[in-house]
């Protein structure tokens, strides 16, 4: 074989057996180094669970300010201020309430020229930073607004309707009879109906982009309820007084509708189903 063609295959024979010294070089490092490695892997992880103990293991360094003010001065001054916090309350600044309350009122009179009112406000009244919403005849409500920021929520303060206006009551009064003023103060609403019935109008405010328009129809329809239940407790009254046997009441609640049914002469209560059922006068408020 010519020295040419020799060369190539022993080329190739020493370039593998490099390769494969290499490897047999990497490998006699590596069993050398290893057990060194696990020690200090093992040490590694010995040292941070021991950081771990020190600071429960250490002892308490001693407080020397502390002792002298005690044994020298018989007291102890450097407790928290936090703890004098709550003790004596910060006093907070001076406002004047009379320009606070007058800007309050500037930007109510702003919020209330841009909002839909409903016409049957007849009286609206802004005063002390709040404004008076009255429907004559029949309920208020006191709103205020929070904060100066253009887009914040109006809130509700009261709500009060005429059945429980003292000078309402007393002027009725003059003209009623006494069992409709007994009927009046059975039905009037108590401050737990208001209290509910103002965060009813609050929800509605603060979902609706006309709030001045949705509390006027929550109030409207509270009240229109509350009236027809007056009504029909007059009406059990005449069933069963001067008018028994000439006129039937009955209140739907769902529908918010009072069916009162009427005849000139007396009947039965039989014949008075009879003539229901071929013709009845139906009178809804």
């Amino acid at each position: 074989m010519r020295e040419d063609e020799r060369r190539e295959p022993l080329l190739a024979h020493l370039q593998s057996s490099r390769k494969r010294f290499a490897q047999l070089l990497a490998i006699l490092k590596w069993s050398q180094t290893q057990t060194y490695r696990n020690n200090v892997n093992e040490t590694n992880d010995r040292l941070f669970f021991m950081h771990a103990d020190l600071n429960r293991a250490k002892e308490r360094r001693y407080d020397l300010s502390t002792a002298v003010d005690v044994l020298y001065g018989g007291s102890y001054l450097r407790l928290p201020t936090i703890i004098k916090n709550a003790m004596f309350p910060r006093e907070l600044p001076e406002v004047d309430t009379e320009q606070a309350a007058t800007e309050v009122a500037d930007i109510i009179r702003f919020r209330l020229i841009e909002a839909e009112i409903p016409e049957q406000f007849s009286n609206i009244k802004l005063e002390g930073g709040f404004v008076t919403c009255q429907a004559e005849g029949e309920f208020e409500i006191v709103l205020t607004i929070q904060g100066k920021e253009k887009d914040a929520k109006w809130r509700v303060i009261s709500v009060n309707t005429a059945l429980t206006d003292s000078q309402a009551f007393e002027d009725h009064s003059q003209s009623a009879s006494t069992s409709a003023l007994r009927i009046i103060r059975t039905n009037a609403p108590n401050p737990a109906h208001y209290n509910h019935l103002k965060n009813l109008v609050q929800r509605a405010m603060n979902k609706s982009e006309k709030p001045f328009v949705d509390a006027f129809m929550v109030m409207r329809e509270f009240c229109s309820s509350l009236a027809l239940q007056i009504l029909a407790s007059q009406g059990k009254l005449l069933m069963e007084g001067r008018w028994k046997n000439r006129i039937m009441i009955k209140h739907h609640r769902d529908q918010n509708v009072l069916d009162i049914c009427y005849w000139p002469k007396a009947c039965t209560r039989k014949e008075t189903q009879t003539l229901t059922e071929q013709q009845r006068l139906i009178q809804q408020l």
